[in-house]
């Protein structure tokens, strides 16, 4: 079940670029959303083959999609993205010395869902 909270703005990429300028910030006519409840989702990751969960918990309006790491807490936007010399097909948000890898297809799957507001947290 998905809870409908305030507008939103949705980022367009002009080029195949990362920087904040590279996208255009357009103001949506759709309610923000987010979660109902809870949810745990546990598996193994796609490269190392480790056993991973994360949990999602409903946010409020404005708060976006964010993973919380021990103390950390790290918005997932373009202006936490970086790129990994050592992974350069990996996607993965960075704040001082705490990283989130391989993102694409929890981002991509809420963006399919329309959910705006997220609180993901991540073991650390």
């Amino acid at each position: 079940m998905i809870m409908a909270t305030s507008e939103c703005y949705i980022g367009l990429r002009r080029r195949p670029c990362f920087e904040p300028s590279c996208f255009v910030w357009v103001r949506s006519t759709r309610a923000q959303q987010t979660i109902n409840k809870p949810v745990r989702l546990k598996g193994r990751a796609g490269f190392s083959g480790a056993e991973a969960t994360i949990v999602l918990l409903p946010a409020p309006p404005n708060t976006g999609r964010v993973f919380h790491v021990g103390d950390a807490r790290i918005p997932a936007t373009v202006q936490y993205l970086q790129e990994d010399p050592h992974a350069p097909r990996t996607t993965l948000v960075r704040k001082g010395r705490v990283e989130v890898k391989t993102i694409e297809h929890l981002m991509a799957a809420l963006f399919a869902r329309k959910i705006d507001n997220v609180a993901i947290l991540s073991p650390t």
